[in-house]
């Protein structure tokens, strides 16, 4: 039986940020997929010089991420808030 491929959303979110920033295509805003993919991209950022936070003011870029991950609680950098969907059904 093939062995299963497991992905480190961390070293995927540094990986993918660093080669952006790299190529000097720096965004403003950076929605990730979850709050793992945000911790990497988060350091990447920030090992690049960049400002990161939730206010414009003195920020050179907000990066995002959405599953409500423990270890998110504890980054005041990013916003991993979990999106109210009030009065929304998905089926």
């Amino acid at each position: 039986m093939p062995e299963e491929k497991t992905w480190d959303f961390e070293k995927v979110g540094h990986a993918v940020m660093a080669d952006t920033i790299a190529a000097g295509k720096t965004p403003r805003t950076v929605l990730c997929a979850n709050d793992r993919i945000a911790f990497g991209a988060l350091l990447a950022a920030c090992e690049a010089g960049l400002r990161v936070g939730h206010v414009w003011r003195d920020r050179d870029i907000r990066i995002a991420g959405h599953d409500d991950h423990p270890r998110a609680l504890h980054l005041p950098a990013a916003d991993h808030r979990r999106p109210e969907l009030r009065g929304h059904r998905a089926f």
